[in-house]
């Protein structure tokens, strides 16, 4: 994955995930969040994913609907092959709502 700086700018380098959480760099995810603002039920919906028993982080835990980390030379639409893997639905741009970018620490 691309290694940023504290601004979210390309450093040039770039490391594996294991390498980026244990060092704490900076580098890029992709996030989507499916709600439903009308149900059957009446009310909206948020849909969420429990991590799995044996992550190494937060096992067991409700978690983003999608979420993934973007790979070297990827832009935050590339992500949206991670819907496709993780639900197996597949969503085009128009379908979406950005919300933008946030840092996380």
């Amino acid at each position: 994955m691309d290694v940023l700086n504290a601004r979210g700018e390309k450093t040039g380098r770039v490391a594996w995930k294991s390498e980026a959480h244990r060092r704490g760099l900076w580098h890029r995810c992709f996030h989507c969040w499916i709600v439903a603002p009308e149900t059957p039920s009446g009310g909206p919906y948020l849909f969420v994913q429990r991590r799995a028993a044996g992550k190494g982080t937060w096992p067991n835990k409700l978690d983003v609907t999608v979420g993934g980390h973007l790979g070297a030379g990827e832009l935050a639409l590339d992500g949206l092959r991670e819907i496709e893997e993780e639900l197996g639905l597949s969503v085009s741009t128009e379908e979406l709502i950005t919300l933008g970018t946030c840092r996380v620490e």
